[in-house]
C-alpha cells in the first residue's frame, strides 16, 4: 500500500506536468551520438521544473555516409524560459516517480537564445 507521501509526489508531478505540459510554445530537435534510453512524453526539465515533455524520437541522418543518430522532438510549454545555444541536454532518471527525463542545464557562458525547431 502507498503512503500518503508517495501518493501526494505521485498527484504533484502530475499536477505539475499537466500545468507545464500543455500547447507547446516552441518546438526544440536535439541530436544524441546513440541510444538515450528515453520514452516519448518524458517530462523536460529545467532547474528542477517540468517545461515541457519528449513529443517523438526518430533517427536522424546527416547523409548515407554518416551513422544515423536519434533526434528528440522537444515541446516547451513554459513561455518563461529562454534556452540557450550553449545550454546542455542530458538524459536523467531522477524524477519522483524513477522514470527517465531529459534535463536542461543552463550553460554559465552566456550564448544566443534557441530558435524554435
Amino acid at each position: 500500500m502507498r503512503s500518503l507521501s508517495s501518493v501526494i509526489h505521485v498527484a504533484l508531478a502530475g499536477l505539475l506536468c499537466f500545468v507545464a505540459c500543455g500547447e507547446p510554445d516552441f518546438v526544440v530537435h536535439v541530436v544524441f551520438p546513440g541510444s538515450v534510453g528515453i520514452e516519448e512524453e518524458a517530462p523536460v526539465l529545467y532547474q528542477g521544473l517540468v517545461i515541457g515533455r519528449v513529443e517523438a524520437i526518430s533517427l536522424h541522418q546527416d547523409s548515407p555516409e554518416q551513422p544515423a543518430r536519434i533526434q528528440l522532438t522537444l515541446a516547451i510549454s513554459d513561455p518563461r524560459v529562454t534556452l540557450r545555444q550553449q545550454d546542455a541536454f542530458h538524459v536523467t532518471s531522477d524524477v519522483p516517480l524513477g522514470k527517465r527525463s531529459l534535463r536542461i542545464v543552463p550553460s554559465p557562458e552566456p550564448s544566443p537564445p534557441l530558435e524554435p525547431g
